[in-house]
């Protein structure tokens, strides 16, 4: 199926598998912990499960042919092999895209956008009477960011009661002050929140850098499921109403 893609990107750098794999493994593994406990006997402490990890086996063609999903934008061999190497040898994070749908067009399994991932091992060999063509196997696994966390503390004003006394009156006037008001961001910067239902009307994109649009809706009911860095041409992923895609609201 063409519109079905395996996409990855770095920076700027958005790739396409040129060849779907046969299969796509997505494992995710528990970790865990049992313990034997007098009386009971043996009892599970459910944790976070492990990352995920996909292995992906297919080949890099070394020419156009019918089965290549990307005639208009083909890479030689070369340039897929040295980026998944160099990803490794950089230690760098890529993005990991899976792009699904049905023979007829309809999209599938829209609240999987992938993740962030790194590559764990990467296979290539050539094959005799074959020339020209690589066959791969690429594991990658899924980035957990365990960076320190920065939170911005919003500091509330004390609300001070203020008593006024009016002279030559035979009343006392007294006067409250009022707390004063103070505005607590709801809302990411922008504007969207993950969730919210919107109505879009435009181009699809299979990734957020806008590359390879695969689709038009005349106007619909969309669910945003991501938002990423604005800087990027479509930083929002939708779904709904028979479409999936990245977009600019």
């Amino acid at each position: 199926m063409i519109k079905y893609g395996i996409f990855f990107s770095l920076d700027k750098t958005v790739i396409r598998l040129p060849i779907n794999p046969e299969t796509l493994p997505d494992s995710l593994e528990g970790d865990n912990e049992q313990y034997n406990i007098l009386g009971i006997g043996e009892v599970t402490v459910p944790r976070i499960p492990r990352q995920r990890a996909v292995d992906i086996e297919s080949y890099f063609p070394g020419k156009v042919d019918p089965s290549v999903l990307t005639p208009n934008g083909f890479w030689v061999p070369e340039k897929y092999i040295n980026f998944f190497r160099n990803a490794m040898k950089n230690k760098s994070i890529l993005q990991y895209t899976p792009v699904r749908y049905y023979e007829d067009g309809t999209p599938f399994s829209t609240s999987d956008t992938g993740f962030k991932c790194t590559v764990e091992n990467f296979e290539v060999e050539e094959r005799g009477g074959e020339t020209g063509d690589f066959y791969y196997t690429l594991s990658i696994k899924e980035y957990r960011d365990y960076s320190p966390q920065k939170v911005k503390v919003i500091s509330v004003p004390r609300v001070v009661n203020q008593v006024s006394v009016s002279s030559g009156s035979s009343q006392n006037k007294v006067s409250t002050s009022q707390p004063v008001a103070v505005s607590t961001p709801t809302r990411e910067s922008t504007g969207y929140n993950v969730g919210d239902s919107v109505y879009f009307s435009g181009n699809l994109y299979y990734t957020s850098y806008g590359e390879e649009p695969h689709g038009t809706t005349a106007g619909t009911y969309v669910t945003i499921k991501r938002i990423v860095d604005l800087k990027r041409r479509c930083p929002y992923n939708v779904a709904g109403g028979g479409v999936s895609g990245w977009v600019r609201l």
